[in-house]
């Protein structure tokens, strides 16, 4: 019974080990990339689908010159009424 018992104990603090393991990886990875283009076209990405589903119509980011996560800075976007027409266009755009 102590034997399991050590056993289970044991095979909870690897799993344990290796979840943390992988969240520290995962950060280190995010604050890493987080200035990259790749990074900055899924920040426009997520943010227009983000802003669709809020508004009535759509909002398409176009690029992003500056992402951190205190905001972004440089944005470009179009904004279209729910008949898609274009209504707006916005550049210097920034968030926080």
């Amino acid at each position: 019974m102590a034997r399991a018992r050590r056993r289970l104990l044991q095979r909870t603090l690897a799993g344990a080990g290796a979840s943390l393991v992988f969240v520290a990886a995962l950060s280190g990875g995010v604050l890493l990339h987080v200035g990259t283009p790749p990074a900055r076209r899924i920040a426009a990405w997520g943010l227009s689908d983000l802003l669709t589903r809020t508004f009535q119509g759509r909002i398409v980011i176009e690029h992003i010159d500056y992402v951190d996560f205190g905001g972004f800075e440089g944005a470009s976007a179009t904004v279209y009424d729910p008949e898609g027409e274009r209504v707006l266009d916005v550049t210097g755009l920034k968030g926080r």
